[in-house]
Protein backbone atom coordinates (compact mmCIF):
# COMPACT_ATOMS: atom_id res chain seq x y z
CA UNK A 1 0.00 0.00 0.00
CA UNK A 2 3.14 2.22 0.29
CA UNK A 3 3.15 2.73 -3.27
CA UNK A 4 -0.72 3.80 -3.91
CA UNK A 5 -0.12 6.23 -0.86
CA UNK A 6 2.34 7.86 -2.81
CA UNK A 7 0.72 8.11 -5.81
CA UNK A 8 -1.76 9.47 -3.34
CA UNK A 9 0.47 12.06 -1.75
CA UNK A 10 1.64 13.01 -5.52
CA UNK A 11 5.26 11.39 -4.70
CA UNK A 12 4.73 9.40 -7.90
CA UNK A 13 3.31 9.80 -11.15
CA UNK A 14 1.88 6.87 -12.28
CA UNK A 15 2.13 5.55 -16.11
CA UNK A 16 -0.95 4.36 -17.70
CA UNK A 17 0.12 0.30 -17.34
CA UNK A 18 0.58 1.03 -13.52
CA UNK A 19 -3.04 2.89 -13.24
CA UNK A 20 -4.34 -0.15 -15.46
CA UNK A 21 -3.04 -2.81 -12.98
CA UNK A 22 -3.74 -0.34 -9.56
CA UNK A 23 -7.33 -0.11 -10.78
CA UNK A 24 -7.78 -4.46 -11.14
CA UNK A 25 -6.21 -4.66 -7.96
CA UNK A 26 -8.48 -2.05 -6.37
CA UNK A 27 -11.53 -3.56 -8.43
CA UNK A 28 -11.93 -0.12 -9.36
CA UNK A 29 -12.09 1.85 -13.31
CA UNK A 30 -8.72 3.98 -14.53
CA UNK A 31 -11.37 7.01 -14.61
CA UNK A 32 -11.82 6.32 -10.48
CA UNK A 33 -8.41 6.26 -9.85
CA UNK A 34 -7.65 9.28 -11.99
CA UNK A 35 -9.97 11.48 -9.38
CA UNK A 36 -8.92 11.22 -5.72
CA UNK A 37 -11.49 14.05 -4.57
CA UNK A 38 -13.69 16.73 -6.35
CA UNK A 39 -11.93 18.56 -9.16
CA UNK A 40 -8.31 16.96 -8.53
CA UNK A 41 -6.50 14.61 -11.21
CA UNK A 42 -3.50 12.80 -11.40
CA UNK A 43 -1.20 13.31 -13.79
CA UNK A 44 -0.06 9.89 -15.57
CA UNK A 45 4.06 9.88 -15.61
CA UNK A 46 5.87 10.66 -18.95
CA UNK A 47 5.27 8.61 -21.80
CA UNK A 48 1.90 7.61 -20.84
CA UNK A 49 0.83 9.61 -23.93
CA UNK A 50 -1.66 11.86 -21.29
CA UNK A 51 -1.05 15.70 -21.90
CA UNK A 52 -3.57 18.69 -22.07
CA UNK A 53 -4.48 20.14 -25.15
CA UNK A 54 -2.38 23.15 -24.33
CA UNK A 55 0.95 21.24 -23.82
CA UNK A 56 0.84 19.26 -26.94
CA UNK A 57 0.37 22.59 -28.34
CA UNK A 58 3.32 24.17 -26.66
CA UNK A 59 5.40 21.04 -27.40
CA UNK A 60 4.68 21.41 -31.23
CA UNK A 61 4.90 25.78 -30.84
CA UNK A 62 8.65 24.54 -29.61
CA UNK A 63 9.51 22.46 -31.97
CA UNK A 64 8.48 25.17 -34.85
CA UNK A 65 10.31 27.80 -32.39
CA UNK A 66 13.57 25.17 -32.98
CA UNK A 67 13.41 24.89 -36.64
CA UNK A 68 13.15 28.61 -37.07
CA UNK A 69 16.25 28.92 -35.01
CA UNK A 70 17.83 26.05 -37.13
CA UNK A 71 17.22 28.19 -40.47
CA UNK A 72 18.46 31.34 -38.74
CA UNK A 73 21.78 29.05 -38.10
CA UNK A 74 21.32 29.38 -34.29
CA UNK A 75 21.34 25.34 -33.81
CA UNK A 76 22.73 25.56 -30.22
CA UNK A 77 19.81 28.13 -29.18
CA UNK A 78 17.34 25.26 -30.76
CA UNK A 79 19.04 22.28 -28.80
CA UNK A 80 18.54 24.35 -25.65
CA UNK A 81 14.54 24.27 -26.38
CA UNK A 82 14.31 21.18 -27.73
CA UNK A 83 16.43 18.96 -24.97
CA UNK A 84 14.23 19.27 -22.30
CA UNK A 85 11.00 18.14 -24.62
CA UNK A 86 11.46 14.70 -23.94
CA UNK A 87 10.91 14.66 -20.06
CA UNK A 88 7.32 16.39 -20.83
CA UNK A 89 5.55 12.79 -22.11
CA UNK A 90 5.47 13.71 -25.59
CA UNK A 91 3.07 11.15 -28.05
CA UNK A 92 4.83 9.08 -30.28
CA UNK A 93 4.45 10.91 -32.90
CA UNK A 94 5.55 14.09 -30.98
CA UNK A 95 8.47 11.72 -29.93
CA UNK A 96 9.47 10.97 -33.41
CA UNK A 97 9.02 14.61 -35.00
CA UNK A 98 11.47 16.19 -32.18
CA UNK A 99 13.88 13.00 -33.18
CA UNK A 100 13.78 14.93 -36.55
CA UNK A 101 14.25 18.39 -35.16
CA UNK A 102 17.25 17.13 -33.59
CA UNK A 103 18.41 15.45 -36.20
CA UNK A 104 18.90 18.92 -37.83
CA UNK A 105 20.27 20.60 -34.80
CA UNK A 106 23.25 18.17 -34.83
CA UNK A 107 23.49 18.29 -38.55
CA UNK A 108 23.67 22.40 -38.43
CA UNK A 109 26.11 21.44 -35.68
CA UNK A 110 28.20 19.38 -37.82
CA UNK A 111 27.91 16.80 -34.91
CA UNK A 112 27.39 13.66 -37.11
CA UNK A 113 27.43 10.95 -34.57
CA UNK A 114 24.63 12.38 -32.93
CA UNK A 115 22.72 13.20 -35.69
CA UNK A 116 22.91 9.49 -37.28
CA UNK A 117 21.42 8.46 -33.90
CA UNK A 118 18.51 10.76 -33.43
CA UNK A 119 17.54 9.88 -37.11
CA UNK A 120 17.75 6.29 -36.84
CA UNK A 121 15.72 6.10 -33.63
CA UNK A 122 13.27 8.57 -35.27
CA UNK A 123 13.05 6.47 -38.15
CA UNK A 124 11.78 3.49 -35.87
CA UNK A 125 9.18 5.93 -34.03
CA UNK A 126 7.77 7.36 -37.17
CA UNK A 127 7.33 3.61 -38.76
CA UNK A 128 5.58 2.70 -35.83
CA UNK A 129 2.65 5.77 -35.82
CA UNK A 130 2.82 4.84 -39.47
CA UNK A 131 3.99 8.20 -40.69
CA UNK A 132 5.84 7.46 -44.28
CA UNK A 133 6.61 11.37 -44.88
CA UNK A 134 8.24 11.87 -41.49
CA UNK A 135 10.08 8.77 -42.03
CA UNK A 136 11.91 9.68 -45.16
CA UNK A 137 12.63 13.00 -44.04
CA UNK A 138 14.62 11.61 -41.31
CA UNK A 139 16.02 9.52 -43.50
CA UNK A 140 17.17 12.54 -45.37
CA UNK A 141 18.71 13.53 -42.13
CA UNK A 142 20.57 10.39 -41.65
CA UNK A 143 22.07 10.75 -45.14
CA UNK A 144 23.20 13.74 -44.26
CA UNK A 145 24.55 12.95 -41.32
CA UNK A 146 26.97 9.98 -42.66
CA UNK A 147 28.24 12.60 -45.46
CA UNK A 148 29.53 14.56 -43.13
CA UNK A 149 31.26 11.72 -41.53
CA UNK A 150 32.34 10.90 -44.97
CA UNK A 151 30.82 7.94 -45.47
CA UNK A 152 29.54 8.48 -48.68
CA UNK A 153 27.99 5.33 -50.29
CA UNK A 154 25.58 4.41 -46.83
CA UNK A 155 24.54 8.54 -47.46
CA UNK A 156 23.56 7.08 -51.12
CA UNK A 157 21.77 4.16 -50.10
CA UNK A 158 19.19 5.81 -47.55
CA UNK A 159 19.22 8.25 -50.31
CA UNK A 160 18.22 5.84 -52.73
CA UNK A 161 15.65 4.37 -50.53
CA UNK A 162 13.64 8.21 -50.12
CA UNK A 163 13.80 8.24 -54.11
CA UNK A 164 11.78 4.41 -54.16
CA UNK A 165 9.25 5.85 -51.82
CA UNK A 166 8.94 9.03 -53.41
CA UNK A 167 8.32 7.20 -56.92
CA UNK A 168 6.49 4.49 -55.08
CA UNK A 169 3.93 8.06 -54.60
CA UNK A 170 4.96 7.06 -50.47
CA UNK A 171 5.58 10.67 -50.07
CA UNK A 172 4.24 13.15 -52.35
CA UNK A 173 5.62 16.68 -51.42
CA UNK A 174 7.63 18.13 -54.75
CA UNK A 175 9.47 19.91 -52.36
CA UNK A 176 11.14 16.84 -50.54
CA UNK A 177 11.86 15.62 -53.85
CA UNK A 178 14.15 17.91 -54.90
CA UNK A 179 16.43 18.22 -51.84
CA UNK A 180 16.61 13.95 -52.61
CA UNK A 181 17.56 14.81 -56.02
CA UNK A 182 20.54 17.73 -54.92
CA UNK A 183 21.47 15.12 -52.65
CA UNK A 184 21.60 11.88 -54.55
CA UNK A 185 23.44 14.50 -57.01
CA UNK A 186 26.30 15.11 -54.89
CA UNK A 187 26.38 12.18 -53.16
CA UNK A 188 26.74 10.38 -56.74
CA UNK A 189 29.36 12.92 -58.04
CA UNK A 190 31.64 12.40 -54.59
CA UNK A 191 31.54 8.73 -55.24
CA UNK A 192 32.43 9.49 -59.02
CA UNK A 193 29.47 8.15 -60.32
CA UNK A 194 29.32 11.47 -62.64
CA UNK A 195 26.69 9.96 -65.27
CA UNK A 196 24.29 8.99 -62.43
CA UNK A 197 24.67 12.58 -60.65
CA UNK A 198 24.04 14.53 -63.94
CA UNK A 199 20.88 12.58 -64.23
CA UNK A 200 19.81 13.33 -60.43
CA UNK A 201 20.46 17.03 -61.25
CA UNK A 202 19.40 17.28 -64.08
CA UNK A 203 16.15 15.95 -63.21
CA UNK A 204 16.16 18.12 -59.95
CA UNK A 205 16.65 21.45 -62.46
CA UNK A 206 13.58 20.20 -64.21
CA UNK A 207 11.21 20.28 -61.39
CA UNK A 208 12.93 23.12 -60.00
CA UNK A 209 10.35 25.70 -61.68
CA UNK A 210 7.15 24.08 -60.31
CA UNK A 211 8.98 23.77 -56.97
CA UNK A 212 10.54 27.04 -57.12
CA UNK A 213 7.39 29.07 -58.65
CA UNK A 214 5.59 29.85 -55.32
CA UNK A 215 2.12 30.07 -57.31
CA UNK A 216 2.58 26.34 -59.11
CA UNK A 217 3.91 25.06 -55.60
CA UNK A 218 0.48 26.52 -53.80
CA UNK A 219 -1.31 24.82 -56.61
CA UNK A 220 0.47 21.46 -56.02
CA UNK A 221 0.08 21.35 -52.50
CA UNK A 222 -4.01 22.54 -52.93
CA UNK A 223 -4.13 19.26 -55.40
CA UNK A 224 -2.42 16.75 -52.43
CA UNK A 225 -4.56 18.26 -50.09
CA UNK A 226 -7.70 17.47 -51.83
CA UNK A 227 -6.89 13.96 -52.40
CA UNK A 228 -5.56 13.25 -49.11
CA UNK A 229 -8.88 14.50 -48.35
CA UNK A 230 -10.63 11.82 -50.38
CA UNK A 231 -8.71 9.15 -49.03
CA UNK A 232 -9.78 10.41 -45.81
CA UNK A 233 -6.17 11.48 -44.62
CA UNK A 234 -7.02 14.57 -42.48
CA UNK A 235 -3.55 15.03 -40.88
CA UNK A 236 -1.95 14.97 -44.59
CA UNK A 237 -4.74 17.23 -45.53
CA UNK A 238 -3.81 20.34 -43.47
CA UNK A 239 -0.58 20.10 -43.59
CA UNK A 240 -0.55 20.06 -47.19
CA UNK A 241 -3.34 22.87 -46.99
CA UNK A 242 -0.95 24.96 -45.00
CA UNK A 243 1.56 24.81 -47.41
CA UNK A 244 -0.37 25.68 -50.30
CA UNK A 245 -1.39 28.89 -47.83
CA UNK A 246 1.55 29.69 -47.30
CA UNK A 247 3.13 29.29 -51.07
CA UNK A 248 0.08 31.53 -52.25
CA UNK A 249 1.06 34.13 -49.42
CA UNK A 250 4.35 33.85 -50.79
CA UNK A 251 3.45 34.21 -54.30
CA UNK A 252 1.39 37.41 -53.35
CA UNK A 253 4.33 39.05 -51.57
CA UNK A 254 6.65 38.53 -54.39
CA UNK A 255 3.69 39.94 -56.90
CA UNK A 256 3.77 42.81 -54.48
CA UNK A 257 7.68 43.41 -54.62
CA UNK A 258 8.16 43.38 -58.13
CA UNK A 259 4.95 45.65 -58.56
CA UNK A 260 6.51 48.19 -55.81
CA UNK A 261 10.12 48.34 -57.34
CA UNK A 262 8.15 49.50 -60.90
CA UNK A 263 6.48 52.13 -59.46
CA UNK A 264 9.38 52.92 -57.45
CA UNK A 265 11.50 52.99 -60.91
CA UNK A 266 8.34 54.77 -62.63
CA UNK A 267 8.69 57.68 -60.06
CA UNK A 268 13.16 57.86 -60.37
CA UNK A 269 11.96 58.04 -63.88
CA UNK A 270 9.73 61.19 -63.52
CA UNK A 271 12.11 62.77 -61.08
CA UNK A 272 15.00 62.17 -63.95
CA UNK A 273 17.39 59.85 -61.82
CA UNK A 274 17.35 57.43 -64.83
CA UNK A 275 20.16 55.36 -63.23
CA UNK A 276 18.03 54.86 -60.23
CA UNK A 277 14.97 53.78 -62.27
CA UNK A 278 16.54 51.45 -64.71
CA UNK A 279 18.05 49.53 -61.40
CA UNK A 280 14.69 49.40 -60.01
CA UNK A 281 12.98 48.69 -63.49
CA UNK A 282 15.57 45.76 -63.95
CA UNK A 283 14.60 44.00 -60.45
CA UNK A 284 10.99 44.34 -60.94
CA UNK A 285 11.76 42.24 -64.47
CA UNK A 286 13.72 40.21 -62.78
CA UNK A 287 11.60 39.41 -59.91
CA UNK A 288 8.49 38.99 -62.48
CA UNK A 289 10.21 36.34 -64.73
CA UNK A 290 10.83 34.50 -61.29
CA UNK A 291 7.89 34.30 -59.94
CA UNK A 292 5.99 33.73 -63.87
CA UNK A 293 4.11 36.97 -62.92
CA UNK A 294 3.01 37.57 -66.83
CA UNK A 295 1.12 40.75 -65.50
CA UNK A 296 3.86 42.17 -63.53
CA UNK A 297 6.34 41.24 -66.50
CA UNK A 298 4.48 42.97 -69.07
CA UNK A 299 3.88 46.42 -66.55
CA UNK A 300 8.08 45.90 -66.60
CA UNK A 301 8.87 45.93 -70.05
CA UNK A 302 6.79 48.67 -70.44
CA UNK A 303 8.33 51.20 -68.19
CA UNK A 304 11.62 49.73 -69.53
CA UNK A 305 10.75 50.64 -72.93
CA UNK A 306 9.92 54.28 -72.04
CA UNK A 307 13.04 54.49 -70.19
CA UNK A 308 15.45 53.24 -73.06
CA UNK A 309 13.75 55.45 -74.95
CA UNK A 310 14.98 58.47 -72.47
CA UNK A 311 17.79 56.91 -72.76
CA UNK A 312 17.79 57.01 -76.72
CA UNK A 313 18.06 53.31 -76.66
CA UNK A 314 15.70 53.25 -79.56
CA UNK A 315 16.08 48.97 -80.60
CA UNK A 316 16.05 48.17 -77.16
CA UNK A 317 13.04 50.18 -76.53
CA UNK A 318 11.08 48.76 -79.37
CA UNK A 319 11.80 45.13 -78.14
CA UNK A 320 10.84 46.07 -74.55
CA UNK A 321 7.75 47.47 -75.85
CA UNK A 322 6.82 44.98 -78.69
CA UNK A 323 7.55 42.12 -75.77
CA UNK A 324 5.27 43.95 -73.25
CA UNK A 325 1.95 44.39 -76.18
CA UNK A 326 2.69 40.43 -76.37
CA UNK A 327 2.38 40.01 -72.68
CA UNK A 328 -0.39 41.94 -72.28
CA UNK A 329 -2.40 40.21 -75.46
CA UNK A 330 -1.67 36.99 -73.66
CA UNK A 331 -3.48 38.47 -70.61
CA UNK A 332 -6.08 40.15 -72.78
CA UNK A 333 -5.38 42.66 -70.73
CA UNK A 334 -6.81 45.93 -72.93
CA UNK A 335 -5.22 48.70 -70.79
CA UNK A 336 -2.07 47.24 -70.42
CA UNK A 337 -1.58 46.51 -73.95
CA UNK A 338 -2.62 50.16 -74.41
CA UNK A 339 -0.21 51.51 -72.46
CA UNK A 340 2.79 49.62 -74.34
CA UNK A 341 1.52 50.49 -77.40
CA UNK A 342 1.57 54.43 -76.58
CA UNK A 343 5.56 53.80 -75.84
CA UNK A 344 5.56 51.78 -79.02
CA UNK A 345 4.37 54.90 -80.71
CA UNK A 346 7.36 57.01 -79.42
CA UNK A 347 9.28 54.10 -80.37
CA UNK A 348 8.17 54.23 -84.24
CA UNK A 349 8.22 58.47 -83.86
CA UNK A 350 11.97 58.07 -82.76
CA UNK A 351 12.60 55.67 -85.53
CA UNK A 352 11.25 58.73 -87.80
CA UNK A 353 8.28 56.03 -88.52
CA UNK A 354 5.35 58.75 -88.05
CA UNK A 355 2.31 57.15 -90.04
CA UNK A 356 2.64 54.12 -87.81
CA UNK A 357 3.08 56.03 -85.14
CA UNK A 358 -0.17 58.04 -85.57
CA UNK A 359 -1.28 55.05 -86.01
CA UNK A 360 -0.86 53.10 -82.91
CA UNK A 361 -1.13 55.74 -80.91
CA UNK A 362 -4.90 55.98 -82.35
CA UNK A 363 -4.71 52.42 -81.41
CA UNK A 364 -3.91 52.64 -77.84
CA UNK A 365 -6.70 55.56 -77.39
CA UNK A 366 -9.47 53.31 -78.75
CA UNK A 367 -8.71 50.25 -76.65
CA UNK A 368 -8.72 53.03 -73.27
CA UNK A 369 -11.83 54.20 -74.43
CA UNK A 370 -13.39 50.81 -74.34
CA UNK A 371 -12.07 49.71 -71.34
CA UNK A 372 -13.61 53.05 -69.79
CA UNK A 373 -9.90 53.71 -68.59
CA UNK A 374 -10.18 57.63 -68.00
CA UNK A 375 -7.34 58.20 -66.33
CA UNK A 376 -5.25 56.25 -68.94
CA UNK A 377 -7.07 58.14 -71.63
CA UNK A 378 -5.98 61.46 -70.75
CA UNK A 379 -2.31 60.58 -70.49
CA UNK A 380 -2.27 58.97 -73.62
CA UNK A 381 -4.06 61.68 -75.69
CA UNK A 382 -1.81 64.20 -73.92
CA UNK A 383 1.17 62.22 -75.66
CA UNK A 384 -1.03 62.19 -78.43
CA UNK A 385 -0.65 65.96 -78.60
CA UNK A 386 2.58 66.48 -78.02
CA UNK A 387 3.82 64.23 -80.94
CA UNK A 388 1.39 66.01 -83.02
CA UNK A 389 2.67 69.21 -82.28
CA UNK A 390 6.02 68.21 -83.19
CA UNK A 391 4.55 66.89 -86.47
CA UNK A 392 3.47 70.40 -87.08
CA UNK A 393 -0.43 69.50 -86.63
CA UNK A 394 -1.04 72.34 -83.94
CA UNK A 395 -4.58 72.81 -84.65
CA UNK A 396 -5.05 68.73 -84.03
CA UNK A 397 -2.89 68.50 -81.25
CA UNK A 398 -4.81 71.78 -79.20
CA UNK A 399 -8.37 69.58 -80.00
CA UNK A 400 -6.93 66.10 -78.99
CA UNK A 401 -5.18 68.21 -75.87
CA UNK A 402 -8.65 69.51 -74.80
CA UNK A 403 -9.86 65.79 -75.10
CA UNK A 404 -7.35 65.21 -72.75
CA UNK A 405 -8.22 67.86 -70.24
CA UNK A 406 -12.05 66.72 -70.46
CA UNK A 407 -11.16 63.05 -69.85
CA UNK A 408 -9.19 63.87 -66.92
CA UNK A 409 -11.53 66.21 -65.79
CA UNK A 410 -14.34 63.06 -65.66
CA UNK A 411 -12.13 60.99 -64.00
CA UNK A 412 -11.05 63.40 -61.19
CA UNK A 413 -15.18 63.61 -60.91
CA UNK A 414 -15.59 60.26 -60.97
CA UNK A 415 -18.50 60.81 -63.90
Amino acid sequence: MSYISAVERGQIRPSLGALEKLAQRLQVSVADLLRLDPGEVISPAAGSGYLAGSDRDDIDSQMREANILIKQGNAEAALEILSPLQDRGPSLREQAMLKWHLALCYNALRRSEDARREAQEGILLADRVGDPDLRERLRLEQSVAYSQAQKHQAALDQLRLSLEAIEKAVVLDPLFRLKVLFHLGNESWIMGEHEAAMGYLREATTIADEVLDPERLGLRYSQLATAARTQGDYRSARVFSMRSLAAYEDAGLRRIMAQAHTRLGRAFAQSGELDEALSELQLARQRAEQQNDTRGLAEAQSNLAALYLRQQRTEDAAKAAEQAITLSESLDDTVQQAEAQVVLAQVLEAKKDYANAERTFEQAIEGLRQADALMQISDAYAAFSEFLERRGQSRKALEVLKQAWKTRDQAMSGH
